[in-house]
């Protein structure tokens, strides 16, 4: 394994205060609205859940709290470094969503907040859906959601910034359609106390894929899933602070 000083760092790495304190509270609110309305349902007492690119561990958090039993994955040691220190009792493993290998089986799957657009290639997509796949228990359910082509066109444009008591974020978001990618540039500044309370900067550049729904249901049903549902966050789930992201849920038979 490479040594610290030797491992590239990614760009989750530089943003995970930022992302820690702001971004990740921020979504966890109407991610757990969407998933009280198609998983909880579905999941008996102290089920397997698998929270994949799990961040700073807001969700996995959730899930413990409420006596899931959950390990959350992700490719980023910075992100996981906070996700242990929010959930110290929860499992977190470093991996690559593409090539993943865990073991025993999961209930349910769930990769939120635009996660898997982060994967830049078809390939990429069906080579985690079907990683996916294979970590589910028969009748086990996969929930995700991923941002709309209507978002992409329509809301990637402009500047908007975030505070709070320690933190500034800018992010200048960028969608070029004939490439199908957006790119957040992301500007913050975190208030390091250990530091005499100096302003640190970083900057660095997030890039996604618009994905149509055609090409999601393509992937899925070629990794095996089946009985697959979408709902558009606000119009078909009424969460209004979801209104950029779709919902999906397929199932293991």
């Amino acid at each position: 394994m490479p040594d610290a000083e030797s491992t590239p760092r990614l760009p989750y790495d530089f943003f995970a205060t930022a992302y820690s304190h702001i971004f990740g509270p921020e979504a966890a609110g109407a991610t757990w609205q969407a998933l009280e309305q198609l998983l909880l349902p579905e999941l008996e007492p102290a089920a397997r859940v698998l929270d994949l690119c799990c961040g700073t561990g807001e969700l996995a958090h959730q899930f413990e709290r409420r006596g899931y039993h959950v390990v959350g994955l992700d490719n980023s040691p910075g992100m996981l470094t906070r996700a242990r220190q929010r959930a110290p009792r929860v499992e977190f493993i470093q991996a690559d969503v593409r090539d993943f290998h865990l073991s025993g089986q999961f209930s349910a799957v769930v990769s939120t907040y635009n996660s898997l657009s982060h994967l830049l290639t078809r390939g990429d997509l069906e080579q985690c859906f079907s990683h996916v796949r294979a970590a589910l228990a028969p009748g086990g359910l996969f929930v995700f959601d991923i941002y709309s082509e209507r978002a992409y066109r329509e809301r990637w444009r402009g500047t908007f910034a975030k505070i709070t008591g320690q933190d500034v974020c800018v992010v200048q978001p960028s969608f070029d359609e004939s490439s199908r990618t957006g790119v957040n540039h992301v500007t913050a500044f975190h208030r390091d106390e250990s530091a005499g309370a100096l302003w640190i900067r970083t900057d660095v550049q997030l890039v996604t894929r618009c994905y149509s729904d055609d090409e999601i249901q393509a992937h899925l049903a070629a990794a095996g899933f089946k009985n697959v549902e979408h709902w558009e966050g606000t119009y078909g789930l009424g969460i209004a602070e979801a209104s950029e992201r779709v919902f999906w849920r397929c199932r293991v038979e």
